[in-house]
């Protein structure tokens, strides 16, 4: 493994949709992304086996709409993989 894929990317952003996909017989949902921190990025891969089981129901339920996350992501060749996240509570509070 080299150095870019060890490192944690934290994202900052919305998920704007997503489209469930099967990549080499993984369940994965591929997350449309709107970043405030990374603009060229514009989507991250979830898989079910790399996330916990919370944020998967999340995913599967979009109980994500209206709501701002930091994402922890790893780089595997140049796509963005969702390890974690977290809920920014502030968002949308205005």
């Amino acid at each position: 493994m080299n150095k870019r894929n060890e490192y944690i990317y934290e994202l900052v952003g919305i998920i704007r949709g997503r489209k469930s996909q099967e990549f080499k017989n993984r369940e994965c949902f591929k997350l449309i992304v709107e970043l405030s921190n990374k603009e060229n990025i514009h989507f991250i891969q979830a898989f079910k086996d790399k996330v916990n089981n919370q944020i998967w129901q999340d995913l599967e339920k979009k109980n994500f709409i209206d709501k701002k996350y930091l994402f922890y992501c790893r780089n595997w060749m140049g796509i963005f993989r969702l390890i974690n996240w977290k809920e920014l509570k502030d968002y949308g509070s205005n």
